[in-house]
């Protein structure tokens, strides 16, 4: 089964004698072309009526050629005004066209689809290089507690006399929060006392050492793995503690 040809527009005339110019030029080089709306030279004043004048369109795979073609006979083609924009359109029309899955779409839905592939992708990307080198996830970053567990027993945070966490809690955000600031402090929530303040570092396996200045908050001390997903959620678990958290605005 033959496959019909692509034809794209080439050049609008509203003369008949630039028409025969032109169709002689691109005849001579055996350009496969057509012309659509010859009629419309024979009506009087088309500019005025508002109609379109004659289109001369082309076979895809000739448009360039004729373009040079009509170039050199001082012609402007409809390609020739924004080129390279429009050569990019073709370009990517003729090798998206035969892929099987996007075949079936406009070539402007094709754009979208890859784009938002080759983003999704870029996405993958920085977000593997984050998760190997949790630093860039951690400086300077606030996370909302979900959980906090040691040695199997849930533990219920409540932080005390702290205006943050009131603040927090009465615009029915987070109520408790573990933040890493660059200087590796950290603050920690309370057992029905104020915050902890302590300090954090990265060993060489990519785990974290935490250490709590808090003399009745030492169930943080320890080297915890880390596991970070896409959606912002954190894991700390350590020997004996375990931290859910989810990333919030600092």
């Amino acid at each position: 089964m033959d496959v019909p040809l692509k034809y794209v527009k080439l050049i609008e005339v509203y003369d008949q004698q630039e028409l025969n110019i032109i169709r002689i030029a691109l005849q001579s080089e055996d350009i496969n072309f057509r012309v659509l709306f010859e009629n419309t030279l024979n009506t009087a004043n088309v500019y005025a009526l508002g109609y379109s004048g004659v289109l001369i369109e082309v076979i895809e795979e000739e448009v360039d050629i004729s373009i040079e073609i009509l170039s050199e006979l001082g012609f402007n083609t409809l390609l020739s005004n924004e080129p390279e924009r429009y050569k990019f359109v073709i370009l990517f029309d003729k090798y998206t066209k035969e892929i099987p899955f996007l075949k079936k779409f406009e070539v402007a839905y094709r754009l979208l689809i890859l784009l938002s592939v080759f983003l999704f992708i870029l996405l993958l990307i920085f977000s593997f290089i984050s998760i190997n080198n949790p630093i860039y996830e951690l400086e300077n970053t606030k996370w909302c507690v979900k959980s906090i567990t040691h040695k199997n027993q849930a533990i219920i945070p409540n932080t005390l006399s702290k205006v943050s966490f009131i603040r927090n809690l009465k615009q029915g955000k987070c109520k408790e929060n573990v933040i890493f600031f660059d200087d590796r402090s950290i603050h920690l929530p309370g057992f029905n006392s104020t915050l902890n303040e302590g300090y954090w570092i990265l060993n060489y396996k990519n785990n974290i050492i935490i250490n709590s200045i808090n003399k009745d908050s030492i169930i943080y001390n320890g080297i915890y793995e880390i596991e970070i997903n896409l959606f912002g959620k954190m894991i700390l678990q350590s020997n004996d503690t375990k931290l859910e958290l989810v990333k919030t605005q600092l």
